[in-house]
């Protein structure tokens, strides 16, 4: 058997202890337990949700590259969809567990192949996701806890 995971808390190497063989071989690549030191990451502090829309545009505008937006729930991914739609120049893609399957595979194609340059997202893309374009990306909503925090 075989098991592979970005991450693995100690409930779940417990669970695997106890179907794997006594003689499973754990392969560990890198610090699995926090940010790469690769990854600059900054925080801004701000006040009201329009001066958040403010910012997030203005980020998003001056981006050269692509990004990834992550919300805490599918109704914050669309309204903040909708919102990056309205503004000239950006290109966004979708993607939350309530879209169908080929919606979603739809919206990875065009984030992949830079028919859209901004992807925004729930928790469903911080995990099992590889993409090694990505230059940017924005908690618009923080996450629940640190390791979403880290898969993100």
């Amino acid at each position: 058997s075989l098991l592979f995971s970005a991450r693995l808390p100690p409930e779940v190497l417990a669970l695997a202890a106890k179907y794997l063989r006594p003689n499973a071989v754990f392969v560990h690549v890198g610090d699995w337990q926090g940010a790469s030191p690769l990854v600059k990451q900054r925080l801004e502090l701000v006040s009201g949700d329009e001066v958040r829309k403010h910012l997030l545009i203005q980020r998003l505008q001056q981006l050269q590259g692509m990004a990834v937006v992550f919300t805490n729930s599918m109704a914050a991914a669309a309204e903040v969809h909708t919102l990056l739609t309205q503004q000239p120049g950006l290109s966004v893609s979708l993607l939350h567990s309530g879209l169908e399957q080929q919606q979603r595979e739809e919206a990875l194609q065009c984030f992949r192949y830079g028919v859209t340059r901004v992807l925004v997202a729930t928790g469903l893309a911080g995990r099992g996701l590889d993409m090694p374009d990505v230059t940017l990306v924005i908690n618009y909503d923080m996450p629940i806890s640190l390791p979403d925090y880290v898969y993100r």
